[in-house]
Order: C-alpha cells, then structure tokens, then sequence
C-alpha cells in the first residue's frame, strides 16, 4: 500500500477523510489506496463531483480497479438544468450512470441526489470538499457533510471525501475532520477519530 496508512483501519472505517493536494498524483493514489484497502475492489462505486468530469474520474478509476465494479455518478454541472429536477444520461448497459446537478445549491438537493444512491456495498468518493467550499461556507459544509456522512452509515456503505489540504488553514480541516472516523494525509500515517 503506497499510502503510508494501516489498511485495516481504513478498511474498517465508514467515512475517510483525504488529505493531498489535488495538484500532485499523492490524491489520486491516496484514492486508489482507499478504495482497495480491503484487499479488493468494490462491487460498486458512486462519485461525486463538483469541478472533475465523471469521465476524467471513470478512466483513473478503470486504470487502478478495472472494469469489474459498477461506476455511477452524481455530477455537478454547468448545464442549463433546473436543480430541482436532475437529469440522468444513462449511456448504455455497460457505461456508467450519470446523474446531473445543475449547480451545487441548493445543497439539498445534491444530497437527496447522492443519498438516493447510497445502498449497502457501495463506495462513496466525494470529490472535492475544497470545491464544495468554493460555493458554501464553512459552516453550511459541515452540516451538509455531517448529515451525508450520516446517511452514508445508515445506509451500509463507505466514503472517502477528498480535500485539498493546501488550500484550507488548519482550523478548517481540524473542524471538519471531527466529522470522520479516518484521516488519511499524503506522507502521514493515518489518524483515527473516535
């Protein structure tokens, strides 16, 4: 495992925080790392994304897990679509599922988008808390976090957010740490929060 974290804590943990910059390979394999830390693949694997296209995601996904999980996707973007009513372009049997969020707010419905995908066995990556702030505050994040993380474990799945820790000062991600069970930084070993 080239994170530097125990993969049995990983393994065992609902909801992950990750800790890289965006801007070097350190996040994407932090990512692999995090959904593999079982030992295998998930059978199935939901993104969130706000600034990345599915399609980037899907190819760096396929290159490290292949082509066995399942792919779907919540996808915020720019498209002249009502919020209030997302789209989904369902490309063809094989291909992933996309559902599209006309814009991050209101955030309610982002995450009825996402809760409505989250089911037992499924592997969450939230990409990225840094991007999500880019539109909400500090505050108005945490409480959408707190309620997805939530749902997350009601709901019999995992999830790995991603952040881009230079982007943020130290009080920010100590906050929103409190909200995981797992922070993984690129270069550090992990840290558990009880």
């Amino acid at each position: 495992m080239s994170g530097g974290f125990s993969d049995h804590a990983v393994a065992d943990a609902t909801n992950v925080l990750v800790v890289a910059s965006a801007l070097d390979d350190a996040d994407e394999h932090l990512c692999r790392d995090v959904l593999l830390a079982d030992g295998s693949a998930p059978d199935r694997v939901l993104g969130v994304t706000i600034a990345t296209s599915p399609e980037a995601k899907l190819s760096t996904w396929q290159n490290h897990l292949g082509t066995d999980p399942t792919y779907d996707f919540v996808s915020v973007d720019g498209a002249a679509r009502s919020a209030a009513s997302p789209a989904a372009d369902v490309p063809g049997p094989d291909g992933p599922t996309v559902d599209r969020v006309d814009g991050v707010t209101p955030l309610d419905v982002l995450g009825t988008t996402v809760a409505d995908h989250v089911e037992a066995g499924t592997a969450v990556c939230f990409d990225s808390i840094t991007d999500l702030l880019g539109y909400v505050d500090e505050q108005t994040a945490f409480r959408f976090l707190h309620v997805l993380t939530s749902r997350v474990r009601t709901g019999g799945a995992t999830a790995h957010f991603h952040i881009d820790g230079g982007a943020h000062d130290a009080e920010t991600i100590a906050l929103l740490s409190r909200l995981f069970d797992v922070v993984v930084e690129a270069g550090d070993d992990h840290s558990e929060r009880e």
